[in-house]
């Protein structure tokens, strides 16, 4: 499963297009539940999408976590002078288990994002409901604020 979520995630960076500022591709850090290395791919200044690695140190059997979300953006709910967009997104999320099988679910993903003036990188803070189909039924939940660099 791993590897056609690794193939279906290389063909998407390797066939969409680049658009301008808040563009390309940004990498970063994520700090919560899961903490590590954040991805995102910007498909315009309105979608993305967000890849994320991470290892979870707050639950008995510690885990650790890839995710692929698609995010939109609105820039209109807060009125400021810097971009402060709220973004939404629905994503997939595969969790390993030291002790027993992996996991899936899928994702909805919340936040708020900045984008400072002439400086290429983006903070944001993001809460995501993951409801798991496999191995078996639940509900969980991952929450971060990180930080990318993109490299134009």
């Amino acid at each position: 499963m791993l590897n056609k979520l690794l193939v279906i995630i290389s063909f998407i960076l390797l066939t969409v297009e680049v658009f301008p500022q808040q563009s390309g591709f940004g990498a970063g850090i994520i700090l919560g539940e899961p903490t590590g290395f954040s991805l995102k791919y910007s498909l315009s200044e309105n979608n993305a999408f967000d890849f994320a690695l991470g290892y979870s140190f707050t639950q008995k059997n510690n885990r650790f976590h890839l995710t692929i979300d698609h995010l939109w953006f609105n820039y209109s709910l807060i009125n400021s002078s810097e971009k402060l967009p709220f973004f939404y997104g629905i994503g997939a999320r595969i969790k390993t288990h030291e002790s027993d099988d992996a996991s899936f679910g899928v994702r909805g993903v919340f936040g708020l994002a900045w984008f400072p003036h002439n400086v290429p990188i983006d903070v944001f803070i993001q809460v995501a409901p993951v409801f798991k189909f496999i191995p078996g039924t639940g509900v969980d939940l991952d929450a971060g604020i990180g930080v990318r660099y993109f490299f134009n």
